[in-house]
């Protein structure tokens, strides 16, 4: 685990479906630490969103708010890349 991310950005990782604690999990490990300043605080907000809206933004059910949408589609790329090296 990286030293540099914050542990309560770990902490509000934890959601209430293990699918959503895998995928945002995962990003933050694999990628907040890279990601330019507006996308962590992009993902910062997402953390305060409900765990049935992310979800349906992460499965292309509903669109999310302007302020998200790249960070939605860099966790949705990011998945598909990990998914595929396994």
């Amino acid at each position: 685990m990286s030293d540099s991310i914050p542990s309560r950005l770990r902490w509000r990782c934890r959601r209430g479906m293990r699918e959503l604690d895998v995928l945002l999990s995962r990003w933050l490990e694999d990628c907040w630490g890279l990601a330019p300043p507006p996308l962590q605080s992009a993902f910062e907000d997402l953390l305060g969103c409900e765990d049935d809206q992310i979800w349906d933004w992460l499965m292309g059910r509903a669109l999310p708010p302007e302020h998200l949408s790249t960070l939605i589609e860099a966790i949705g790329q990011h998945h598909a890349r990990a998914s595929s090296e396994r």
